[in-house]
């Protein structure tokens, strides 16, 4: 709503309406500076997606490993650069995915991945319920590659509303929350 209005211009309802908490006018490019609270949070996001980053990783890891000795005496053959020509483009789209299942299933049947577990975070939608599967999907979307995931976080910031949410989650309706709430 715009700062000062007394009824939303959308739904009518009164602007004293409940905003999420955390909220406050501008953007969170604007906040994370001066608000202590907010880098906090912006911080323990960070950790909690490296330590879930270096589970996935070993994970596909050892699945690639596996693959490999599995599959190497049935790639013996004329075409053996082929293979590892292919194997090199296909990778990145199957981390991608795996990524992608990896936080939508954690985080739709847990409420958090194990990293937001370590960092006492968990995600929750904006009316403080459990995700779906389908609203887990929407707001992982973007862990498809790191590009779109930075992209994600930097459009969140740079935009109005609760600034501990990325672009996604704005979409998705969902946010991150510590674990006590």
């Amino acid at each position: 709503m715009p700062e000062g209005a007394k009824y939303c211009p959308g739904c009518g309802e009164p602007a004293t309406s409940r905003r999420p908490e955390g909220y406050a006018a501008g953007t969170g490019l604007d906040r994370i500076g001066s608000d202590r609270a907010l880098r906090e949070h912006w911080i323990h996001r960070l950790i909690a997606l490296v330590v879930d980053g270096i589970i996935v990783s070993i994970s596909i890891g050892l699945l690639l490993a596996l693959y490999r000795v599995f599959s190497f005496p049935l790639t013996f053959s004329l075409f053996i650069p082929f293979n590892w020509f292919a194997s090199l483009f296909s990778f990145p789209l199957i981390a991608g995915l795996v990524f992608i299942l990896y936080f939508s299933l954690a985080e739709a049947t847990y409420g958090q991945t194990l990293g937001k577990r370590v960092t006492g975070l968990r995600v929750v939608t904006a009316a403080g319920a459990r995700l779906t599967l389908e609203k887990a999907f929407i707001r992982n979307l973007s862990k498809i590659h790191w590009v779109l995931l930075l992209l994600d976080v930097v459009a969140g910031l740079c935009t109005r509303g609760d600034p501990r949410q990325k672009f996604s989650d704005r979409f998705a309706g969902t946010t991150v929350v510590g674990a006590s709430r």
